[in-house]
C-alpha cells in the first residue's frame, strides 16, 4: 500500500473507515462530491478537525493529476505558514474502485469569501506577505480565490487548499511563469480584475526581498499577461514595475 504521513502525531489509520462511508453520520459532514467520467472525489469534515478528501476510480478509470500528493508536498514545504497540517494520504481499494485517502489538518474560521466578493485594500498586506513566503518556498498555489483566503479563529490569515499546488526545486523560467499564473488568479478573482487595486497589491508583493528581481520579475509580469490572455482576461493596462 503506498503512503505518505507527515509529521504531526496523527495516524492515518483512524480514516481508513472513509473507504466504505457512503454519506454524513455522527461526526461526519460531506463538504463537497464531485463525479467524472469515471472518477470521484468527495470531501469530508470529520469532528471539525480533520479535512479528509476520497479519491476513487474505477476499474476503466484513472486520476490524470496525483492531486493527494501535490497538496501534501506542497503543506510539508510550507510546514510553520498559516496554511493547513496535512497528515498523509494512503491507497486502499473498495470493491472494484481503487481509493486514495488524504487528511490534513481542519482550519477553524471564516472564508473571506463569506463576508466580501474582491479583496479590501486593507488586507493586502497580509496576502502579500503570505503570498510572498509561498513562493518564497518554491510553491505555486494555483488558487488564490477568496474561498480559501480564511480569517481563522486566531486571527491569522490562512490559505487553506493546495490540491493544484506546484512545487518546483529551483527557480527555474518554469517556476517563474507559474509564479505569474498565480497573480493571474489573483487579478482575475480576488481582486476582481480592478487595475488599482492590482497595482497596490503588486507594489506591497514586490516589495519583499524575497520575489522576483531584474530580468526575472520583468518575464514573470510577461507570463502573467499570457495567463491572462489564455483565460479571456485583459490584462490591466501598462505600468511601471515598482
Amino acid at each position: 500500500m503506498e503512503s505518505a504521513a507527515g509529521d504531526a502525531p496523527v495516524s492515518l489509520d483512524r480514516f481508513a473507515f472513509v473507504a466504505s462511508l457512503t454519506g454524513p453520520r455522527p461526526g461526519v459532514v460531506v463538504a463537497k462530491s464531485r463525479a467524472k467520467r469515471s472518477t470521484e472525489r468527495h470531501v469530508f469534515v470529520i469532528e471539525d478537525r480533520y479535512v479528509v478528501k476520497r479519491y476513487r476510480a474505477y476499474s476503466w478509470g484513472r486520476w490524470w493529476s496525483p492531486y493527494w500528493k501535490r497538496e501534501h508536498d506542497a503543506l510539508t514545504r510550507l510546514d510553520g505558514l498559516p496554511v493547513p497540517k496535512t497528515y498523509g494520504y494512503f491507497r486502499t481499494r473498495s470493491g472494484g474502485a481503487r481509493d486514495v485517502i488524504y487528511a490534513r489538518e481542519c482550519v477553524r474560521g471564516t472564508p473571506l469569501k463569506a463576508s466580501m466578493t474582491v479583496l479590501p485594500e486593507a488586507l493586502l498586506p497580509e496576502v502579500a506577505d503570505l503570498m510572498a513566503e509561498v513562493h518564497r518556498r518554491l510553491v505555486i498555489a494555483n488558487d488564490y480565490s477568496l474561498q480559501n483566503l480564511l480569517r481563522g479563529d486566531d486571527g491569522r490569515l490562512y490559505f487553506i487548499d493546495f490540491h493544484r499546488a506546484r512545487v518546483f526545486t529551483r527557480r527555474s523560467l518554469w517556476y517563474w511563469q507559474y509564479v505569474g499564473k498565480d497573480l493571474c488568479h489573483l487579478y482575475k478573482v480576488s481582486c476582481g480584475r480592478d487595475p488599482t487595486l492590482f497595482h497596490a497589491y503588486l507594489d506591497l508583493y514586490f516589495a519583499r526581498p524575497e520575489t522576483a528581481q531584474g530580468k526575472q520579475r520583468a518575464f514573470m509580469m510577461r507570463a502573467f499577461r499570457y495567463w491572462c490572455r489564455s483565460y479571456g482576461v485583459t490584462p490591466p493596462p501598462p505600468f511601471t514595475i515598482p
